[in-house]
């Protein structure tokens, strides 16, 4: 970067932060302090960071603590994983390297062109002609194989090895049909620009946006840690908040779709890219061309009344109307007041953020938490997301400090993301028949899974961080987890054995998710994993060698 653009920016910076207050009047903020200060009291969130840019100014602060145990306190340079928000930060990458003409990329660049016949989908069709587009709007109808991001992945399996296996994800809707949220596809999509670049998405995220932009706290996930991160927190089933397992965050290989952590001093950096549509600071060099940016924000994926409702308000149920359209390369589109509200969720088991751009008001706004986590994401977040909004548009907030507690109610009853791991179970299972299910089952993309008997009991271990016991149900299993990820998955699987072989095995083992089916296949010798059968084999194919060789 030219050395003149740097004085500029950070003569930006100098000015920007003397003026911080510009953006609310002193009633705005302080009715703002009190309104989050009585939230994160009775909602139990730990600590929140917010950061705002309008037009030139900017306003940062931090809230409660970034860590209860020590008593220190949440402030603007707390650093605080984003999730989600990651997949918006992945595109904009995207959109920098294809504005700088150097290797050869569009929104509309197909996968194939790039990657090359290594890596192949499905569906021929679906090979043929994907492009960026389709992945950064979530469209493609491919599984997201969650399960796999959820169970943990071993250091040594790379991006590359994990891309070319997704001619294994299924294919759950029909191609460009219909929005499906995807996070490994966003994988892909890093991959595409590391192919091109020839380096690595962490190498190009920090030399082609964090370091142009002065982001000097942010940081990556699995590459180095902050001293000033904040402690995550999630919630138990009896709703007391503790320190989350660290285990948790590592997302290899599946940083491209969450693992960018920053402060909101840095966020205002980000925002302001955001809010002068490409440009480093206001009059200062454009390293993203207008229309390439804008590209980012059009609705290329329609919302299913599912996704949709699940972002919107309706009224006459609330005072207000919050309507989700569709999707662009990593923000949902939706309008408020009349307003083009430009946004997008991000959670990462005790983190949780919001980032919201208003483009006919030149603002934009980030807010995040270091609990309670995605278990309690809606009720916590909508309250400041809304009144944010409110409080940016220049509205009376529908929302107050009572009601703002109280949220989703008195509108709507609260619905708990947490699935219950209390499960009721039939009469147990003898231990012979219980003998069917044990073994090792693997598929080629989602990795192996272990079924053994500990007190008479099915236990099951998957990838890095999955473990814990198979509860009989009147037709299948259910899954009760031990921790670390007993208290943040979200949904109930329930488990299922298929194809009972002569050998008396199932041959097959599925999970059953909210939206997806995984299924993996028996991969031990002859339906039998135990100590015993191994040495059996292993003292017949000695015998075998000893006959063959008194005829050598």
């Amino acid at each position: 970067m030219p050395l003149y653009s740097i004085l500029r920016w950070l003569a930006f910076l100098e000015c920007a932060f003397l003026v911080s207050s510009a953006v609310f009047s002193s009633n705005e903020e302080s009715a703002l302090d009190s309104y989050i200060n009585n939230l994160i009291g009775c909602k139990d969130i730990p600590g929140l960071g917010l950061a705002v840019v309008k037009d030139d100014d900017v306003f940062t602060k931090g809230y409660g603590l970034a860590d209860k145990e020590k008593q220190i306190k949440a402030t603007s340079s707390t650093v605080f994983c984003v999730g989600s928000v990651t997949k918006s930060m992945t595109a904009m990458l995207l959109a920098r390297l294809i504005s700088s003409g150097k290797y050869r990329l569009r929104w509309t660049t197909k996968i194939k062109d790039v990657l090359g016949p290594d890596y192949t989908f499905i569906d021929d069709c679906i090979t043929d002609s994907v492009t960026l587009e389709d992945i950064l709007s979530h469209r493609t109808g491919l599984g997201s194989a969650d399960i796999l991001l959820q169970a943990g992945i071993p250091e040594y399996v790379t991006r590359e090895q994990m891309m070319k296996n997704l001619h294994y994800l299924p294919k759950l809707q029909e191609f460009r049909d219909s929005f499906f949220y995807n996070n490994i596809v966003y994988i892909l999509a890093a991959h595409v620009a590391e192919k091109r670049a020839n380096k690595t998405w962490e190498q190009l995220m920090k030399e082609e946006l964090l370091v142009p932009l002065n982001m000097t706290s942010t940081v990556i996930l699995d590459e180095r840690h902050s001293e000033t991160l904040a402690v995550p927190y999630i919630v138990d089933k009896t709703g007391k908040l503790y320190k989350s397992d660290e285990r948790l965050y590592s997302l290899h290989p599946f940083g491209p779709s969450g693992s960018i952590c920053a402060s909101a001093d840095d966020m205002t950096k980000w925002l302001n890219l955001i809010t002068s549509k490409g440009k480093i600071a206001e009059g200062a060099e454009r390293i993203i061309s207008e229309y390439v940016f804008n590209g980012q924000f059009n609705i290329k994926s329609v919302l299913n009344t599912m996704w949709a409702n699940a972002y919107s308000l309706t009224q006459p149920q609330f005072p207000v109307a919050f309507d989700s359209l569709g999707y662009g390369y990593g923000w949902f589109v939706s309008y408020y007041r009349g307003h083009r509200v430009l946004h997008h969720s991000g959670s990462l088991y005790g983190y949780s953020c919001k980032i919201t751009y208003l483009p006919d008001r030149s603002s934009a706004f980030v807010f995040f938490t270091n609990g309670p986590g995605e278990t309690k994401f809606d009720e916590t977040i909508s309250p400041v997301f809304y009144y944010m909004l409110d409080l940016m548009l220049g509205y009376p907030s529908w929302l107050n400090e009572t009601t703002a507690c109280s949220y989703p109610a008195p509108w709507r009853n609260y619905r708990s993301k947490r699935s219950s791991q209390d499960i009721m179970s039939v009469s147990g299972k003898e231990l012979e028949e219980m003998d069917m299910h044990t073994g090792q089952y693997s598929h080629p993309l989602y990795g192996s899974v272990t079924i053994t008997i500990i007190n008479n009991t099915l236990h099951i271990r998957y990838g890095l961080l999955l473990t814990g016991k198979l509860i009989p149900t009147s037709s299948s299993f259910q899954l009760q987890l031990f921790p670390p990820l007993r208290d943040v998955f979200l949904s109930i699987l329930n488990v299922s054995f298929k194809n009972l072989s002569n050998k008396n095995k199932y041959q097959h083992i599925e999970f059953l998710s909210l939206f997806e089916k995984y299924t993996f296949s028996r991969v031990d010798y002859d339906g039998d994993v135990s100590g015993s059968n191994i040495v059996h084999c292993q003292l017949k194919l000695v015998f075998i060698l000893i006959i063959l060789m008194q005829y050598i």
